[in-house]
């Protein structure tokens, strides 16, 4: 899989590696956060100050409008949002995610008022691209020539910072400061106004992002296809999400979905370009709406309002167990990757060691799975994930031995899920 577009599978049953392996994040860091943001970028890519460090936010407006009614030419649809369409290269070990992103008009008030936020602009993108990257560089078109639509769409860099990430809704925000490049500050760049407006099965739409990751800036056109689709999206899970037939590819995720008022509708971040026997397929690409409680309006919100000093913002409620788990000899579960600021370390359970039950309680009912099956215990974690909530408990039996010897019965508390870099 090309990383920047996320692989659509058109499958009811999540395998255990989309639905576990989705919960791996890198090590939790107090403080402002600087420490593991990288300072290696391209020659063209400005690094403020600010870079990398966290603040308390105290509110955060996103501005939502209903639509506009109006419906503009293309050309004027476009020109209203393109150069709030970005480019985004994500540093992670082995190479560079490529994807898209939108400069998005919200306003973010921080508890510390000395802090200097008159450069501070916000983009929107997915999860997936920026996923295990200490090093993100946004990139803002700077336009050459107004007669012929011609821009730079590498001149105008930004090292950004995580402000929150969210992988079951597949949505990310990053902050980026506008200083450091002549032609470009942030009272002229352009930002693209979020519609809450529910979209209808037929409406037009078009997206700008950056396809195979070599063509920034590019625009498509579409309809959407159909709404609220139950798909699940290659190592996120099962998604509600509006399904399009315009033209995309990998680069485009993260990218905006647009009307044609130039409001922002959407987030591209998944497509199916072959079925399941290799057959091509055409036009069928997917977006997260602004609306819906896995919507943009509702994670961003939640993502930006939830930053403090020590944490990166977070959905309220979220929690994962924190572990990669895979079949061992003798069908056993082992553990292994584990994430020690998630649920699965709070029980004492460490790297290599063997799941053989996990049951938990709500009211008189106890629910158990005897950890013999990745399919079955995907199922099964589905199902508690919705049961329990933060602060709840439940038990887990493993052991250091695929034998069993040496058994250890412990609880795990359910804990709040807060990725960070």
């Amino acid at each position: 899989m090309k990383r920047g577009f996320k692989i659509l599978s058109l499958i009811i049953v999540l395998a255990l590696s989309v639905s576990l392996a989705a919960c791996r994040v890198g090590s939790f860091n107090n403080g402002n956060g600087a420490e593991n943001y990288s300072q290696v970028f391209d020659e063209n890519v400005n690094i403020p100050e600010s870079y990398g460090k966290r603040y308390a936010v105290e509110r955060v407006d996103l501005n939502v409008a209903s639509s506009s009614g109006v419906t503009l030419q293309a050309a004027e649809a476009v020109d209203k949002v393109y150069e709030s369409g970005v480019t985004i290269h994500a540093g992670v070990s082995g190479g560079t995610q490529l994807g898209s992103g939108t400069i998005v008009d919200i306003d973010v008030a921080y508890k510390n008022k000395s802090i200097d936020t008159s450069s501070f602009v916000y983009v929107l993108t997915c999860h997936h691209v920026i996923e295990g990257s200490a090093q993100i560089a946004v990139y803002i078109p700077k336009l050459i020539d107004a007669e012929t639509d011609e821009y730079d769409y590498y001149e105008y860099g930004f090292a950004a910072t995580l402000m929150g990430g969210d992988k079951k809704s597949d949505i990310a925000v990053l902050r980026i400061e506008i200083t450091g490049h002549d032609g470009i500050s942030a009272s002229n760049v352009k930002k693209a106004q979020i519609c809450s407006e529910d979209l209808q099965i037929g409406d037009d739409i078009f997206l700008l992002g950056n396809p195979a990751g070599t063509h920034p800036g590019s625009y498509s056109k579409g309809s959407v296809s159909r709404s609220f689709v139950e798909v699940s999206v290659e190592d996120i899970g099962t998604m509600k999400l509006m399904q399009t037939d315009a033209a995309a590819n990998h680069g485009n995720s993260g990218g905006g979905v647009y009307n044609f008022a130039g409001q922002l509708v959407g987030v591209l971040n998944s497509g199916l370009s072959i079925d399941s026997s290799g057959e091509p397929l055409q036009g069928l690409s997917f977006f997260i709406p602004v609306t819906g409680d896995e919507g943009v309006e509702s994670v961003v919100s939640s993502l930006v309002g939830t930053v403090t000093d020590d944490n990166y913002g977070y959905v309220a409620g979220r929690w994962m167990l924190g572990a990669t788990l895979q079949q061992a000899m003798g069908g056993i579960i082992q553990v292994t990757e584990l994430s020690q600021s998630d649920t699965l370390y709070t029980c004492g359970i460490t790297k290599g060691d063997f799941v053989f039950e996990i049951s938990y309680s709500v009211g008189s009912e106890t629910y158990r799975c005897e950890m013999t099956s990745i399919s079955e215990f995907s199922t099964f974690f589905k199902e508690m994930q919705s049961r329990l909530t933060i602060g709840d408990t439940f038990t887990v039996k493993y052991s250091n031995s695929v034998r069993g010897t040496n058994m250890i019965t412990a609880e795990a508390t359910v804990t709040q899920h807060i990725y960070t870099i």
